[in-house]
């Protein structure tokens, strides 16, 4: 009892009722708070900001004027084109969509980084569960050998073996335990999550939609999509503006003396003209047309690449998604049965003891095996998630549209 108060005073609260946090509660918490989002978000609220600016002309210029003994006071307001203040405003709006999508981009990336991490913290924590299943195993083998060696039924080799095992095992024990600690450190670092992490009762994902919608083109254009199209948008309004500069810019100016016994006043309109059109005006627009046809046709090599790959990672979840009801069907229930067969066989001496250790470590390569594909798994559909921008799984998708 004074152990535990003095743990109480000692450590503070957070630290000893921390709750275990599982998938769907990490995810939410680095959705909120990833360093990466909220610099995306930022950077999304700024370009919007920028747009309102853009609409209203520079400020004006208040100037002062000593000729001789004549003294005035003047203001002037350059005004470009109507047309340039709307144009220079569509280019900043469409980089303002741009950063909603890279906002979105960016959490789903995350979402995938996140989801992967569990997935194979997972896997690694199964890998040290099926070591010591195995360890415990390995442990009742040394004792059948022991037993038949006593009664002379076998050599006292196969006991050595079965002890070499065990030890050779502790080797494999200690770099699992070391992996999942790694493991659990990146990603508490990584991602700030303070909580211990709880992978025991991690889902098996499974698809919400057909098979079918998996290899079919992206209806909906997902966050990459978007800003190919909204970089064509942007590069057609530059072109916009520069087509503009051919058009010309005002000044006005109102002057008026100083004087006591003067009331002069003159109001000036200046004209910007184009004159060298032909080396500066023309250059900036066939520059702008240039990276006008390359948007075009970066938006298209980007829509080719989202549906191949879509195409590719559906193709892949259906291979893995048979290939794990392969494994919970066939061969892990096959390797049990055939661990439990050799056990009985070597306990009667109809089996020698190496063909006893090969049962056992195909047993445990196949469940490892096991969990490293449901690893590929949830990792694929993730990307697949990421790359199309929408839900097809029991993956926690959390805010992110």
């Amino acid at each position: 009892m004074k152990i535990f108060l003095l743990i109480l005073f000692v450590l503070p609260p957070s630290t000893i009722f921390a709750k275990d946090i599982d998938l769907f509660e990490a995810l939410a918490q680095v959705l909120k708070n990833h360093p990466l989002i909220e610099s995306a978000k930022n950077l999304h609220t700024a370009s919007s900001k920028e747009i309102r600016p853009l609409y209203y002309p520079d400020n004006p210029m208040l100037g002062f004027m000593k000729e001789n003994e004549m003294k005035s006071w003047s203001v002037s307001q350059e005004i470009l084109f109507p047309s340039k203040y709307f144009n220079r405003a569509n280019i900043q709006t469409k980089r303002s969509l741009i950063a909603k999508e890279e906002l979105i981009n960016k959490k789903l990336e995350v979402r995938q980084q996140v989801i992967s991490a569990f997935y194979s913290l997972f896997m690694l924590e199964k890998n040290l569960e099926y070591l010591n299943a195995q360890k415990d195993l390995l442990r009742e083998i040394a004792r059948i050998a022991e037993s038949r060696r006593i009664t002379g039924h076998v050599s006292a080799q196969d006991e050595m073996k079965a002890h070499f095992e065990q030890a050779n095992l502790e080797k494999d024990l200690l770099v699992a335990q070391q992996d999942i600690a790694s493991e659990q450190a990146r990603i508490k670092e990584y991602f700030g999550i303070e909580n211990p992490l709880n992978t025991k009762n991690l889902p098996i994902p499974s698809l919400t939609v057909s098979t079918n919608e998996l290899v079919e083109q992206v209806i909906t254009p997902p966050p990459i999509l978007n800003m190919a199209s909204l970089y064509v948008e942007e590069a057609s309004a530059m072109k916009k503006l520069a087509r503009d500069n051919f058009l010309p810019d005002f000044k006005i100016t109102f002057q008026k003396s100083l004087e006591q016994d003067s009331d002069e006043k003159s109001i000036a309109l200046e004209m910007k003209i184009p004159l060298w059109f032909f080396a500066k005006e023309s250059g900036e627009y066939s520059s702008a047309s240039a990276k006008s046809a390359s948007a075009v046709l970066n938006h298209e090599e980007t829509k080719r690449r989202i549906n191949f790959e879509q195409r590719s990672l559906g193709a892949k979840i259906i291979a893995k998604q048979k290939l794990l009801k392969l494994y919970t069907t066939t061969l892990i229930p096959q390797a049990e049965s055939t661990i439990n067969s050799s056990r009985f066989a070597y306990k009667s001496g109809r089996t020698s003891f190496m063909e006893l250790l090969d049962s056992e470590r195909t047993l445990y390569g196949i469940h490892i095996s096991y969990y490293q594909e449901l690893k590929d798994f949830s990792e694929t559909l993730a990307s697949f998630e990421r790359l199309t921008g929408k839900s097809i799984s029991t993956l926690p998708f959390g805010d992110i549209l």
